[in-house]
């Protein structure tokens, strides 16, 4: 079922302000320099030459950086010139304060409706647009009916793809605006680069283009209540006490017939609502939209309507996904302020590894959409790294130590050292040595090897005593005559 016009319309209209306004408008001739290995490389240069697309100043298009929701912001309140100049006295989200660059920007945007916070009075500052996301911005913005689509999707990571996007990313892949990669996963919460960007936009417009060709004589009606004045209905004929001619009765069918246009109107917007199962955030507008034109009814007109079951079970959705969101956000939160509590790489020591397990085992039990809002987790996986090489090292010290503790006890005690154990005396000391401060600590007490070296010089020292001494008498029995000289 095809979204209301006016929705689909502005949806249009805001992804090509989007796409025309990543800079201030430039030439369509412009020649961009850094696109030459994008894949999206002649996409790019046809939205260029359309002037649906510019660079980034300097001749760049800066193909694989990415865009935040406040720049998002900013680009659809210049894209649709909005009114900038009378922001709300208090601001509407905690992290986009009066001083924050696109806070007037932030503020015009959400007054139009264009773009909601995350939930948790949060607008979500610095975020960057997913995979995920961009297949829903596109996908309502053709106003296909996707419900269904996401069963149909074989990717190796499917599981990830968020419940409320993927339907989405179903219908993205079937009309073949998005497609997955070689490895066969999707990657719904990588980050949208800007070649991407141009790359589905290109295709969206071709998309686009085809289903207007389909539908060359429908007229969507229009969204908001009429405001052509309505035939004055003439009062209902009461019965006559005089002579007058009774009334024919033609404006009060004149007014039941203005009724009925109105209810329709009305009912057709609450019928164009999804499924209560496939309503998403960004159906609020369309939701909130339809309750006040509802509500804008007389009770007359309530009665024409009728059932309203779709209408109330889609703001329920909303309430739900509402809530949803805010608690995405503060566990997302949660784990980002353990990760940011962990030390860098560099100040990384052994006592850490609980708060880094306890930080790693916290994300993995977040889903998919939570921890896209978590970001970027290079402390984390840095920190992960320094630990498995101080485990790695801590195991080399003590494979190191435990080998020079065995020399060491493989030496006699002091009062069984002879001199023959000098070799391994000095090749066990020559080991320690070797070691590292962190080693020898391993090793521990060495008294062994001090004693072995002591009563060796011990050993040694008596026998260059005896040695010496021996000489001497051997010098004086050498000193004695043969037995034929000898006298008295």
């Amino acid at each position: 079922m095809k979204k209301n016009f006016k929705v689909k319309s502005l949806s249009i209209l805001s992804t090509v302000a989007i796409l025309s306004t990543m800079v201030p408008h430039a030439s369509a001739s412009v020649i961009l320099s850094d696109i030459s290995s994008s894949y999206a490389k002649e996409e790019i240069n046809e939205l260029v030459q359309k002037g649906i697309i510019y660079g980034t100043g300097d001749g760049k298009f800066n193909p694989t950086s990415n865009i935040k929701r406040q720049d998002f912001a900013i680009l659809l309140v210049r894209a649709l010139n909005l009114d900038t100049d009378n922001p709300p006295q208090s601001p509407s989200f905690k992290d986009v304060p009066q001083n924050n660059y696109a806070f007037s920007a932030v503020e015009a945007a959400v007054k139009a409706g264009l773009i909601k916070g995350v939930g948790n009075g949060f607008f979500g500052i610095n975020q960057n647009l997913t995979r995920e996301q961009m297949a829903v911005i596109f996908v309502n913005a053709l106003g296909v009916n996707s419900s269904g689509k996401g069963q149909n999707l074989a990717f190796s990571d499917v599981n990830s793809i968020s419940d409320w996007a993927k339907d989405a990313v179903g219908a993205a892949v079937e009309l073949e605006l998005m497609k997955g990669n070689p490895d066969g996963t999707f990657k719904p919460s990588n980050q949208a680069s800007r070649q991407e960007v141009a790359l589905v936009a290109y295709k969206f417009l071709n998309e686009k283009a085809k289903i207007d060709e389909q539908e060359p004589s429908v007229i969507p009606p229009p969204t908001p209540i009429p405001q052509t004045p309505t035939p004055t209905p003439t009062p209902a004929p009461t019965p006559s006490t005089g002579g007058g001619t009774p009334s024919t009765g033609t404006g009060g069918n004149s007014s039941s017939n203005g009724n009925l246009e109105i209810a329709n109107l009305v009912k057709a917007a609450i019928a164009a609502l999804p499924a209560k199962d496939d309503v998403m955030l960004t159906d609020k507008t369309a939701v909130e939209e339809a309750r006040t034109k509802y509500e804008a009814l007389t009770a007359t007109q309530k009665t024409l309507v009728g059932d309203i079951t779709r209408l109330t079970e889609a703001e329920a959705a909303i309430v739900e996904l509402e809530a949803q969101a805010a608690a995405d956000l503060e566990a997302a939160n949660l784990v980002k302020e353990a990760i940011e509590g962990l030390p860098v790489k560099e100040d990384v020591v052994l006592t850490d590894k609980a708060a880094v397990e306890e930080a790693r085992t916290k994300y993995e039990a977040l889903t998919a959409t939570q921890k896209a809002l978590v970001g970027d987790i290079t402390r984390l996986t840095e920190t992960e790294a320094a630990i498995a090489e101080l485990e790695a090292q801590a195991a080399a010290d003590l494979e190191a130590a435990n080998l020079v503790k065995e020399a060491i006890e493989g030496l006699p005690v002091k009062e069984d050292v002879v001199l023959t154990d000098k070799a391994a005396v000095e090749e066990t000391r020559t080991k320690y040595e070797a070691l590292t401060a962190n080693q020898k600590a391993l090793v521990g007490d060495i008294t062994r090897l001090i004693e072995a070296e002591a009563a060796i010089a011990e050993l040694e020292a008596q026998a260059a005593a005896d040695l010496e001494a021996a000489n001497l008498v051997k010098e004086a029995i050498e000193g004695l005559p043969v037995k034929e000289d000898v006298v008295l």
